[in-house]
């Protein structure tokens, strides 16, 4: 027993990589497609998604660039989805250079869906939603949005004049917002822009969702209420997913937008996971094993 943990505390470390390789290979193989429960941060984000009702007018806002989109697109996805199911007016908008045009690419994805599953509405640009694109200038962006949005945002993404859009008729400055939806990954997004600024000083309520490595130095601001609702990285981000449901149109039964290729990359995490608290474990008891040696 004792050759053995020393054996596996010497392991090379290539050794280990190689392992988590197999098993992410194996796992994408053959997906087992592990039972995904819907945690409390997922249930508490579908509920502030719920609290949008017909016509609010609502920011989701792309902080992030492509090496977050892996994590961030999930939530995204459902974010959009949902807030057209509730017929909400959704401006996207991003503080990092590549947000909106991630935007762009998402919400074609979900109008797609979206339409395939309520043939019976169509999601028109510049009416339910539109992209008013990226802004330099953190929270002075956010200080001036609440004095006149169409001041400082005076065309869309693709340059056409941001007052001909009927979705903007209602919409003046910040206080006109019911709420703010921002993914984040890293600094200029929901840290410290939207929270101490949309949230803390207009009183806009403010929830969203980051990557795993970066999630908890927001739990504070979850605990406390300043945050009202956070994805904390892509397993809760497939939670939020399986919570959505809807009525598929041809088979007239619940559905959910949880999809096999999403589901497949979550089976891959978790068995990652699992392995690296495995080796944790061993390594953890071939050291107590080799202190008790010692002191013998």
């Amino acid at each position: 027993m004792g050759k053995l943990l020393m054996f596996i505390k010497n392991l090379d470390r290539r050794i280990i990589f190689l392992f988590i390789a197999i098993a992410v290979i194996v796992t994408l193989i053959n997906p087992m497609y592990l039972e995904i429960s819907i945690s409390k941060n997922a249930k508490t984000f579908l509920g502030e998604l719920d609290k949008i009702n017909e016509n609010d007018n609502v920011i989701v806002s792309f902080d992030y660039a492509a090496s977050g989109e892996p994590e961030l697109k999930p939530m995204s996805y459902g974010i959009l989805y949902r807030l057209f199911q509730r017929k909400a007016k959704v401006v996207m908008m991003g503080f990092w250079d590549q947000g909106p045009s991630l935007a762009d690419q998402t919400v074609k994805e979900v109008i797609a869906k979206f339409e395939k599953d309520h043939p019976d509405r169509k999601i028109v640009y510049g009416k339910d939603y539109i992209n008013i694109g990226y802004k330099a200038g953190g929270f002075t962006v956010i200080i001036n949005m609440s004095k006149a949005i169409k001041e400082i945002f005076t065309t869309d993404k693709n340059g056409d004049d941001i007052g001909s859009f009927e979705i903007m008729n209602k919409i003046e400055k910040l206080s006109d917002i019911k709420m703010v939806f921002a993914l984040t990954g890293g600094n200029n997004g929901l840290l410290d822009i939207w929270l101490p600024f949309a949230s803390q000083q207009y009183n806009i309520p403010v929830a969203g969702g980051c990557t795993s490595v970066s999630a908890p130095q927001f739990y504070q601001y979850m605990n406390s209420g300043q945050l009202k609702g956070l994805l904390d990285g892509f397993k809760t981000a497939a939670e939020l997913l399986k919570a959505i449901e809807y009525t598929d149109f041809e088979t007239k039964k619940t559905a959910n937008l949880l999809s096999k290729e999403i589901h497949k990359i979550a089976d891959v995490q978790s068995i990652v996971h699992l392995i690296i608290m495995l080796f944790i474990i061993i390594a953890n008891v071939s050291y107590l094993y080799e202190k008790k040696q010692g002191n013998q």
